[in-house]
């Protein structure tokens, strides 16, 4: 349910145990605050998967004036009160879009998620219907979605009990993408002999198995490489 706040009357009031009102209002200075009663709980979800590190919000409620003056989607679920831009001080956006994927399962809610790879930002949102993006500057793409986020309350940077090993690409030049899978963005190639230290693995298409670079570039296809520790 959407409720209308008051920044002045409402803005300390807390709504969960780590976010209060105010961090929702508009950045243009307004009053009057929309804001779905679920956004807060999937902010407070996800900041929990990752570890309680603090979440900061940097765009949530958006009047009309305001979006459009941003260039915002016509039709944004920032102006509903339904959307939040995310940022976790000390974890990969990669892995805040997990950590999303995990809050939204749990709290049965569809949702979007979307991965601004440029300004190294996670939107988030509660519609009533499944959406995953990733947008690098240049528009918005649909994507598959991400792999959930184990629930350990530890960091997720870095998966937990992983057992790290090196690989060295032996085809290439093989593309470094932001998700495991061939639908995901490019951020990067690893040429042959490059040795790549590996933390976690994946299904995804294009591949029989894709691993995650530890230096946090993202994943590789291992078709294309051997295993040497």
């Amino acid at each position: 349910m959407v409720m209308t706040y008051s920044k002045a009357k409402d803005g300390k009031t807390k709504i969960t145990d780590n976010f209060i009102v105010s961090e929702f209002a508009c950045s243009d200075g307004s009053d009057r605050i929309l804001l779905d009663d679920d956004l807060p709980r999937i902010l407070q979800r996800i900041r929990g998967i990752a570890g309680n590190k603090p979440l900061k919000i940097a765009s949530a409620y958006r009047t009309e004036a305001y979006n459009a003056k941003i260039k915002g989607a016509p039709n944004s679920y920032h102006m509903r009160g339904m959307a939040a831009d995310i940022k976790i001080p000390g974890v990969a956006p990669f892995d805040v879009c997990r950590c999303a994927e995990t809050a939204l399962a749990e709290l049965k809610i569809k949702g979007g998620i979307c991965l601004y790879t440029k300004d190294a930002f996670v939107h988030v949102d509660v519609r009533t219907v499944r959406w995953r993006g990733q947008n690098d500057g240049a528009g918005e793409k649909n994507v598959s979605g991400w792999a959930p986020m184990p629930v350990t309350g530890v960091s997720a940077t870095i998966p937990p009990d992983t057992k790290k090993y090196t690989v060295r690409i032996t085809r290439g030049p093989v593309n470094i993408r932001l998700g495991p899978g061939t639908g995901f963005m490019t951020n990067g190639q690893a040429k042959i002999g490059d040795v790549h230290a590996i933390i976690e693995e994946s299904s995804g298409v294009g591949a029989s198995l894709w691993g995650r670079l530890e230096n946090g570039a993202g994943w590789i296809a291992l078709d294309y490489s051997v295993k040497e520790g």
